[in-house]
């Protein structure tokens, strides 16, 4: 199985969801935790967040922060 790597969005497209979704730095990470303390109150999902969880909500925020 090979890994894919995505490349992340041009400046403009950050820009533009940034713009269309009013977010900025503080507001991801917020709603990073959020999803982190969802995740952990999810009876059926396992108390450690896995290294997949852990590397998408990663992901997630080195592309709607970068630049920032």
């Amino acid at each position: 199985m090979s890994l894919q790597v995505m490349e992340p969005p041009s400046k403009e497209v950050l820009e533009k969801i940034r713009s269309e979704f009013g977010l900025n730095e503080q507001r991801v990470r917020d709603a990073v935790e959020h999803l982190k303390d969802w995740i952990g109150l999810q009876p059926h999902l396992p108390k450690e967040i896995g290294t997949f969880v852990s590397d998408t909500v990663n992901i997630i925020t080195l592309f709607v922060t970068v630049d920032m």
